[in-house]
Formats: structure tokens, C-alpha cells, sequence
């Protein structure tokens, strides 16, 4: 995993937010909630954080069943909550 340095020579966030936003353009769920970890924490995008951005890719990912996605997203919704 390029964003975290297990299983290959090293950690490179950058690349795996690069094939993550790839991997959005056709809707790929885990991409999309792996995608809005990166912006919701600033790992790998070079711009720092975007919750709003976070959000709408949590929200695409629950909306196509993607487990991580759907609790990323109410964990969104109780923050906003609270």
C-alpha cells in the first residue's frame, strides 16, 4: 500500500492519492472512501484537508454500498452534530 509503506519499498502518499482519484473516475467504492480519507486528513493531496470535499466522496461511496464509506459518512454526520 503506497499510503501507508506496507508491502512495497516505500511510503509514497501523493502516488496513492494520484491512484485513487483515477480509480474515482468510474465510481470505484473503495476508491472514493480511500480518496475522502486522503482529503479529510491531508494525506497526499499537496493542498492540505478538504472536509467538503471528504464528505461528497463519502457520500458517493455509502451511496454504492461501500461499508467503510457509510460509517466515514455518519461519523461526518455526528460530528456536524455535536
Amino acid at each position: 500500500c503506497l499510503q501507508s509503506g506496507v508491502g512495497v519499498p516505500g511510503k509514497d502518499p501523493a502516488a496513492a492519492f494520484r491512484l485513487f482519484q483515477e480509480a474515482t473516475e468510474t465510481e470505484e467504492p473503495l476508491a472514493l472512501t480511500n480518496l475522502g480519507l486522503c482529503w479529510e486528513t491531508g494525506n497526499g493531496t499537496g493542498s492540505g484537508k478538504d472536509p467538503k470535499r471528504a464528505f461528497d466522496l463519502y457520500r458517493r461511496a455509502a451511496g454504492a454500498g461501500e461499508p467503510r464509506g457509510m460509517t466515514l459518512l455518519a461519523d461526518q454526520y455526528s460530528d456536524q452534530n455535536n
